[in-house]
């Protein structure tokens, strides 16, 4: 990693991740972690950072993104196309904009379209940020498993050939691609359990898997301490996913009573991407998206906005997540649209902001690393100009983050 210097930023506003600390604080970054709050001693080659009327927060967290996607309009042909190690390029720009637009650590939810290879292609970039080659987010990496015919798979038309190791059927299957995928150097398994908007030829409300089928794949994940993230948009491919236990629950577009039941009572994460679906609908026409995509989409949004209006007041627990980039609507950098849609939805601010920050740090299990401003964590840290509490979408414009500080390290000034 590169050399973190001291930093200390005097007589800030702060939210911690969780509330609003009653009075302006110092805080102080040594090698890498927040030292104190409050105040104590410091050293004397420390940077200091007069705060003034800006605020400071944890950074921002993303626990759905895809990195490796373009944003191109030839997107079948960037899909089939591109080998890995290109994608690989493509998704360390994408990180990039990712951390400049204050996101300082993201769950990459992997290289859906290839594979193992796509698995070990993330888990590159993620050593290499790690390891300071390269300047990005913290990466929580993703291996993929689906089955013939699923969601994943018919993202690539259905006409491209598929290697057989690149789909698994069956609870045999499954079991032994989760544990390639944990062998390549996955931090997690995704799945999917319904058709989804941007696979070709399926309905959100198919269901993918049996049930024995989830069951073993999230149990051969589990066994090796790794959770899993659910793709599920249809109400019985909902239902499967969370009987099997998944860890987080993306989109959930179609639960029903039952569903947000099981839910509650399992803790599961919900993850909306709002983004995704809302960029579909306001923008696809101008953007000559596929038109299976617009048939598909209208009614999806509507029906996921009931559904977090309705996880909302049940008390459910919520992670941050945008599918940046599940297609040119929706691009990397521009992350934090969704935190508006979501206080459009009836969300407080600071309960959004707890959903992008301590929350979601916990669903993808960096509890006690991010996601906090408290003594020990990472210094993931933002300093913005403007309240986001008073109006949250100053986090949605770039130059109104003047200081994005990742792992103890100025990586973003702006003046």
């Amino acid at each position: 990693m590169p050399t973190t210097q001291s930093i200390l930023i005097e007589a800030v506003r702060c939210f911690d991740g969780v509330k609003l600390l009653p009075e302006p604080v110092d805080v102080l970054v040594c090698d890498g972690r927040i030292e104190w709050l409050g105040s104590g001693s410091a050293p004397k080659d420390v940077r200091r950072i007069r705060a003034g009327s800006r605020f400071l927060m944890p950074g921002l967290i993303d626990v759905h993104v895809h990195l490796e996607s373009a944003h191109i309009p030839d997107r079948i042909g960037y899909i089939t196309r591109t080998p890995p190690t290109l994608m690989a390029f493509y998704a360390a720009h994408h990180a990039r904009l990712t951390l400049e637009a204050g996101f300082t650590t993201v769950r990459n939810m992997g290289f859906t379209t290839l594979g193992e290879a796509g698995t070990r292609a993330s888990v590159a970039l993620r050593e290499a940020i790690n390891r300071g080659l390269i300047e990005g987010p913290r990466i929580v990496t993703g291996g993929t498993v689906d089955r013939t015919g699923g969601h994943f798979d018919l993202l690539r038309p259905p006409v491209f050939p598929r290697e057989p190791n690149e789909t698994a059927d069956g609870e045999a299957a499954v079991r032994q691609m989760v544990r390639r995928h944990v062998r390549a150097g996955a931090d997690f398994i995704k799945f999917a359990t319904t058709g989804g908007i941007a696979s070709e030829g399926d309905e959100p409300e198919w269901v993918m898997y049996t049930q024995a089928e989830v069951q073993a794949l999230v149990d051969e994940a589990h066994s090796m301490k790794r959770h899993t993230a659910c793709h599920a948009y249809g109400t019985e491919g909902v239902m499967r996913a969370l009987l099997a236990g998944t860890d987080t629950l993306e989109h959930g577009t179609y639960m029903d009573d039952e569903g947000l039941r099981l839910l509650l009572k399992n803790k599961t994460f919900l993850v909306p991407t709002l983004s995704f679906l809302h960029g579909v609908v306001t923008r696809g026409r101008e953007l000559n998206l596929p038109a299976y995509w617009l048939e598909k989409c209208g009614p999806a949004y509507e029906a996921e906005k009931e559904t977090l209006r309705k996880a909302r007041i049940a008390g459910a627990r919520f992670a941050y997540g945008t599918d940046a980039a599940g297609g040119r609507h929706n691009p990397h950098g521009e992350n934090a649209r969704e935190l508006v849609l979501w206080v459009g939805l009836g969300f407080a601010p600071d309960k959004v902001l707890a959903a992008a920050t301590s929350a979601a740090a916990e669903a993808i299990g960096l509890s006690g690393v991010t996601g906090r401003i408290t003594p020990g964590y990472s210094a993931d840290l933002l300093l913005v100009d403007g309240d986001p509490l008073q109006d949250i979408s100053v986090l949605s414009d770039k130059q109104r983050i003047k200081q994005v500080i990742c792992r103890g390290r100025i990586a973003v000034e702006r003046e």
